[in-house]
């Protein structure tokens, strides 16, 4: 057995070594997300996949300007790619329905 096939076996338990686990694929998030890597448990032979998870911090931020006041259209889901809520700037005193 090679060095390097060594070393990359090194955390892996004995029993897991004959375990068969699906190709694990690299993954593009949207904007509004971010990746959390591939990762394989310390009691798990198999690494679960690469997901996005979303990240408010990374919603932009509506800017109004002066007489308008920020207004919510709709409300982001925790489904990435529509993690963020939507803003619109309405002029303040402005009668409005929320949808």
């Amino acid at each position: 057995m090679s060095y390097l096939f060594s070393f990359l076996l090194a955390d892996v338990p004995e029993d897991c070594l004959q375990a068969r686990c699906e190709i694990v694929f690299d993954i593009q998030c949207p904007g509004d997300s971010v990746k959390i890597e591939a990762q394989r448990l310390p009691d798990e032979c198999c690494p679960h996949p690469p997901r996005c998870e979303c990240d408010r911090n990374q919603c932009p931020e509506l800017l109004c300007g002066e007489g308008y006041e920020r207004v919510i259209g709709s409300h982001g889901t925790d489904v990435p790619g529509s993690c963020c809520d939507i803003y619109e700037c309405q002029p303040i005193g402005k009668l409005y329905q929320l949808f």
